[in-house]
């Protein structure tokens, strides 16, 4: 992801971040602030490192753990911008407060620095009588989600144990982020991996079209983004989270990308889909390998295209659309190994001259389940962070994120309004949930919970023979053979 990252053209690296607010159910101390979040610098590698551009490439480096602490208060102030900083609003009638904890979250996003540090800082706005804001900024280069539900609860742990006198005492680290990528880079380059390819490079790929636009001419800039979000009913998403996957066996991510699959292909004419998925990457690779406790950017991006043509029965399309995501080889962390780490020119010019997704899709989970929501801390899902640059370029025509919150499925459509008009958004995302519905309403009334090759371990069997498999076993059940020991 660090390869993936410096290769795009970003104007402004050090404003490229993920942030999170809080609310806090009790007042919090800045100084007790201060010594968790130097201890979280000591004890989690990733948030000492340092990138510098030289003119061989970016070269990443760890700092002293001494350079990362906070120091002095007057210190501080002369260097700009506090590592922790209180923002007393107090005074401020309550829609005031909302008003400038907005403002100045915004504000700080792109106070990090990639050479120099910090690539963290804290700032909790003291709301008087009411709860609250603890705003969390992370450079994305040393953050992702498994990241933050790592920090969240070592960072409660720490305040509760420095708040009541206590030494702050943390768990036990796990494998560190160098010996992590020390360990990928040696698997970038075994000749196993490069069976991968055929799966990576497949023809289909080349017979991906562009997406329709509203405006051609139009700039994908970051500055033009605006979003469009929709929400499955209680019922549906109850559903989608507990029976479907029962009587479908099928994930939820797979019926969310077939319901996807479904409309974009209907709306562009084609019916190849070719979609930018992203996974934990931290797969199980290496027994020495431990990553439970470790925070860093692991994140597993790789293009799956997705074929509907001629299948208009529901239970068939989740079928062939769930076989599809299952061939993916090690839930695709192969091919960023392959394309940025391996040490074939060959491969990786291969894999960048392929066609490239104009579509990313997250499936976040059950953010209810997660544990974000602590003691004093709750996640505070509606706050509107510009976590980029808006001089930046984006990626995708459309970042599509779904999750669960509350009960409810909410899925988000991100597009530019230099290319697409809102109107044709808002159409694509009502039609999302008319086809997810129909798919779970499908999966609820019938049985279409017949098996794929990827469900089995039996090699080389495609759809037709699996149902050919199946019918033999049909008859062989009427023929009522007498039941025998052994049989």
């Amino acid at each position: 992801m660090q390869h993936w990252f410096f290769e795009q053209d970003i104007p402004e690296r050090h404003h490229w971040n993920q942030a999170m607010l809080l609310e806090t159910a009790q007042p919090l101390d800045v100084k007790v602030l201060q010594e968790v979040l130097q201890q979280l610098m000591r004890h989690h590698d990733a948030l000492r490192l340092r990138f510098v551009r030289e003119t061989t490439g970016w070269r990443q480096f760890y700092a002293e753990a001494e350079e990362t602490g906070t120091g002095a208060e007057e210190e501080e102030a002369e260097a700009g911008t506090p590592l922790v900083e209180r923002v007393d609003v107090s005074a401020l009638p309550r829609h005031e407060q909302d008003t400038v904890i907005q403002d100045l979250a915004a504000s700080r996003q792109g106070s990090l620095n990639l050479s120099e540090g910090p690539l963290v800082r804290l700032v909790f706005f003291d709301c008087g009588l009411q709860p609250g804001r603890l705003l969390f900024t992370i450079h994305h280069l040393v953050v992702d989600a498994v990241s933050w539900r790592i920090l969240l609860e070592d960072f409660q742990t720490a305040y509760q144990q420095r708040s009541q006198g206590a030494a702050i005492a943390l768990p036990a680290k796990t494998t560190s982020l160098q010996y992590w990528s020390e360990r990928l880079s040696e698997y970038a380059q075994h000749p196993d991996l490069e069976q991968e390819m055929a799966f990576w490079s497949a023809p289909i790929r080349t017979r991906v079209r562009s997406l329709p636009l509203d405006y051609p001419e139009g700039q994908n800039r970051v500055a033009s983004l605006r979003s469009v979000a929709v929400t499955l009913s209680a019922d549906r998403t109850q559903a989608l989270l507990h029976e479907v996957p029962q009587v479908a066996r099928t994930e939820v991510n797979e019926v969310l990308l077939t319901a996807l699959t479904q409309v974009v292909t209907q709306w562009s004419g084609s019916p190849l889909l070719l979609v930018e998925q992203e996974g934990h990457g931290r797969e199980p690779l290496f027994d020495d390998v431990d990553l439970s406790r470790t925070v860093g950017w692991f994140t597993a991006v790789y293009p799956v295209v997705l074929d509907v043509a001629n299948l208009d029965d529901p239970g068939a399309v989740v079928s062939s659309v769930r076989q599809q995501l299952r061939r993916v080889p090690h839930r695709g962390i192969g091919y960023g190994a392959l394309r940025y780490l391996s040490q074939s020119d060959q491969i990786a010019h291969l894999l960048r001259s392929l066609p490239q997704a104009e579509v990313s899709f997250l499936y976040l989970g059950q953010l209810d389940q997660a544990p974000t929501d602590h003691a004093f801390l709750t996640m505070l899902p509606d706050a509107d962070l510009p976590t980029r640059s808006p001089e930046g370029m984006r990626k995708h025509l459309f970042e599509i994120s779904a999750m669960v919150q509350r009960g409810q499925l909410h899925v988000e459509w991100r597009y530019s309004a230099n290319l697409h008009r809102p109107r044709t958004i808002e159409m694509l995302a009502e039609r999302y949930l008319e086809a997810l519905s129909r798919l779970i309403d499908h999966c609820r009334s019938s049985e279409v919970g017949d098996g794929t090759p990827a469900d089995l371990s039996l090699a080389g069997l495609n759809m037709q023979q699996l149902s050919q498999v199946s019918r033999l076993l049909e008859e062989i059940d009427t023929l009522n053979l007498p039941e025998e020991p052994g049989i």
